[in-house]
């Protein structure tokens, strides 16, 4: 699997192992706001869940709060 890259809007990793810096289904995006990180999953049908922003929460954390929201809760890679 690819590596999270760096992205207009903040982060973003391809679920499908994919450089991260082209759009491909299913998809994990950090996008930065004035209120924290908001998580957004893409699914491999095109749906889209997102999560609301957190201001306390830090990189790390809501790299892994992402891979929860997309029911993929693997700790190892969320540090990337």
């Amino acid at each position: 699997m690819s590596g999270w890259a760096r992205t207009v809007e903040g982060w973003a990793v391809n679920l499908d192992g994919s450089d991260a810096r082209r759009f491909s289904l299913p998809r994990l995006e950090l996008r930065s706001s004035p209120r924290g990180w908001q998580g957004l999953w893409f699914a491999s049908d095109g749906s889209r869940r997102e999560r609301p922003p957190d201001v306390r929460e830090s990189l790390s954390a809501a790299k892994a709060a992402a891979y929860a929201l997309a029911g993929l809760v693997e700790p190892a890679l969320a540090a990337g």
